[in-house]
């Protein structure tokens, strides 16, 4: 699936289209009966990995494909009947350690409508059933969501200044005087008799003066210093104080006359209560939702029937605070000043000025008392934040749930500076890899020179309506394919060309800025195998009118026997692939394995891998267990930092040379920032077999890195 493959293909027949891969390919592929034949696709693609030229193909035609082993794949309608008969169904538990599993439990049935999910809230578990791209989303959506809560430990100070002063100054002089009169033994007393009553017979209540003389003063001092530690957007109480019952007394009457009196007690607290729900926020800061109430005992009420309550003082304060870590924030201004005097007088004579001091007394009271809070947060555990792989998730589109997004990313330049194969006619003659020029560039982009004496293909007519198209299988590995319609009238056989030799034709500079990647100076060359004795085939017939086609920037077609053989007809291309991981964070150092398939007798590898220098730093690079095989005795890369480039250049050992395969190098990088997307890759090889001649060689596909935070 990850071969290159190059498709040129107007309203071609899909059946015509897939049956040219599994020619040029080796791919096996199975039409459901309900795909309808008449299906037609167009497609101009050049070096795409298979997989990703298929799944081009069938989203075209509202198709899709169940893979059912490395080259063979079932197609059918992309119907929710066949969805349902072919695609594949996968089950998984996930075991919900932090979150909540009933809330994730409506994440997933909101953004993916996952159709079975099953939840068990005694193990926080949840279990989905589904395809295994939606399984695969899935996993990363829970992972991004399954983090401990973070924790702060809240250090709170209450303190409580309270002053009071009690006066009592003056004289207290006698408030009421009472007279009486004596009895006699009957207990009465006549008018007659209370006429004779003298002065010394009266009787009348003592009399006392008293001197007050009374000055006292309370301070006092309430510190309370509890420490609580409360988790993110949970509440948290703190209760300074005493609970107060309140009895109350409920008589029942009963049918005799008498009654049954029924007592409960309810506790009120009364004291100092606070209330804390902490908020921690990614920065460090924690937002403190805080709500304080001081409150005290005023006065005993007495009820009916022995019942008692209380009337409360209270003071309260409500806010919202963002502190920083370690940052501590003073409350006050919770003051209570009371100040009462009572003053008791001789009427008259006591409201005067000065003289009133002397028959008068003064009570005087004064208290007061103010509330201070001082509170301190301290994050125990920090908010925790997902990787940018798991808050970045690509779920696919509206219609179906897809891990991967749809791409169609090169695989790698397979032949000539051109990056492909040109297209000729059966039985022509295939491209030949130029010489370097004179400034010794390999990889410079050389114009097309014409065959001396070959034909010049003729204007053709244009299709008739209804006719079906053709296309051409171009750069497939294994040879190539071209596709014609059935039933077309075959052309005319081709005339030989004349073996003359190829005269190059002036080229004018290119800027290399211009150029694709697969061409650019120090590109990969892959030359095209000598031509093959075969039977002649039916000509496809010239292109449409207004449609021409891309013969790359290979040079002309020049006899067979003047093309020189680049390597022996037995012998491979070179092929390179890289290993290694897929993700990466920031601050972490990998290796990856450059690894080699040499078919030809090499003796010299001139290799340059590139990387980002803002997102990769090379750290250093060790022979493979394949390069020590070949007789290599010294690594001495040339590092360039700035420009993300290391350039080796191998040389095998005496009597040895790179023939086989296996792990050629090791380099270890570190990464040094996030990216979503960064990649390794070679450039710039030339590759010469024992005799000089140009060795093929197949360039690695880029090792594509995320770098996360």
């Amino acid at each position: 699936m990850k071969k290159p493959v190059t498709l040129q293909f107007r309203d071609a027949n899909l059946r015509m289209v897939f049956e040219a891969l599994s020619r040029t390919t080796g791919l096996n592929v199975i039409f459901d009966r309900d795909v309808r034949p008449d299906l037609k696709t167009t497609i101009f693609v050049r070096d795409a990995s298979v997989g990703d030229t298929v799944d081009l193909i069938l989203l075209q035609n509202q198709l899709e494909k169940k893979v059912l082993n490395a080259n063979t794949m079932l197609i059918y309608p992309a119907t929710s009947a066949k969805q349902k008969e072919y695609q594949d169904l996968k089950v998984r538990t996930f075991q919900i350690s932090n979150a909540d599993a009933k809330h994730l439990q409506n994440v997933l049935k909101t953004v993916l409508k996952v159709k079975d999910i099953a939840l068990d809230e005694r193990s926080n578990t949840l279990v989905i059933r589904d395809t295994p791209d939606t399984v695969a989303v899935a996993e990363r959506i829970i992972a991004a969501h399954d983090f401990a809560d973070p924790e702060v430990m809240l250090e709170v100070e209450v303190l409580e200044v309270s002053r009071d002063r009690l006066s009592n100054l003056g004289i207290k002089w006698p408030e009421s005087a009472t007279i009486s009169t004596p009895t006699n033994a009957a207990g009465t007393l006549t008018i007659g008799e209370l006429r004779g009553l003298t002065r010394d017979q009266l009787l009348i209540t003592p009399l006392s003066v008293g001197i007050n003389l009374k000055l006292q003063d309370t301070d006092a001092n309430l510190l309370a210093s509890p420490r609580i530690r409360a988790r993110h957007r949970e509440k948290a109480r703190i209760l300074i104080g005493d609970k107060v019952p309140v009895i109350t007394n409920t008589a029942t009457p009963l049918g005799t006359g008498g009654s049954v009196v029924t007592g409960s007690v309810q506790y009120l607290d009364v004291g100092i209560k606070l209330e804390v729900e902490p908020h921690i926020y990614a920065e460090g800061d924690v937002g403190i939702k805080l709500n304080l109430e001081v409150s005290n005992i005023v006065r005993e009420i007495a009820g009916p029937q022995g019942s008692l309550a209380y009337q409360i003082g209270t003071r309260n304060a409500t806010t919202n605070l963002r502190l920083r870590d370690g940052e501590t924030q003073i409350l006050g201004g919770l003051i209570s000043d009371q100040d009462r005097n009572t003053a008791s007088k001789v009427p008259g004579i006591g409201q005067l000025p000065i003289l009133g001091r002397l028959f008068s007394s003064d009570n005087g009271t004064h208290a007061k008392s103010e509330i201070v809070l001082s509170i301190t947060p301290r994050i125990v555990r920090s908010a925790a934040t997902a990787d940018a792989n798991l808050r970045d998730v690509y779920s696919g589109t509206e219609a179906a749930v897809r891990e991967t997004p749809l791409r169609l990313d090169p695989v790698g330049s397979v032949s000539g500076s051109a990056g492909s194969v040109p297209f000729v006619p059966p039985g022509g003659q295939r491209a030949a890899p130029t010489a370097p020029d004179a400034a010794g560039d390999p990889a410079a982009p050389r114009a097309p020179a014409p065959v001396q004496g070959a034909p010049s293909p003729a204007p053709s007519a244009a299709p008739a309506p209804g006719a079906p198209a053709s296309g051409a299988v171009i750069g497939a590995p294994g040879g190539d394919a071209t596709g014609t319609a059935p039933g077309a009238p075959p052309a005319a056989a081709p005339r030989p060309p004349t073996l003359t030799p190829v005269v190059p034709a002036p080229r004018t500079p290119v800027p290399a800025e211009s150029l694709p990647p697969s061409i650019r100076p120090g590109g990969i060359y892959k030359p095209a195998p000598p031509p093959q004795p075969a039977a002649p085939k039916p000509s496809p017939g010239p292109p449409p009118p207004g449609e021409t086609v891309d013969s790359g920037a290979a040079p002309a077609v020049a006899a067979a026997s003047a093309l020189p053989a680049a390597h022996s007809a037995d012998a491979g291309p070179l092929e390179f692939a890289w290993q290694g991981p897929y993700r990466v964070k920031v601050g972490q150092s990998f290796e990856v394995a450059l690894e080699v398939n040499a078919g030809a007798d090499l003796t010299r590898l001139p290799l340059v891998v590139r990387f980002d220098p803002l997102v990769l730093t090379f750290l250093d690079a060790q022979l493979g267990e394949f390069a020590s095989k070949s007789g290599v005795s010294a690594l001495k890369p040339e590092v360039d930092a700035t420009r993300g480039s290391v350039r080796f250049d191998l040389q095998a050992g005496a009597g040895k040379s790179f023939r086989g395969q296996g792990a050629l190098l090791a380099l270890r990088f570190a990464a040094r920032a996030p990216r979503q997307q960064t990649q390794l890759m070679l450039s710039q090889i030339e590759l010469k077999d024992a005799t000089g001649a140009l060795a093929a060689a197949v360039r690695a596909t880029p090792l594509t890195l995320r770098v996360g935070s």
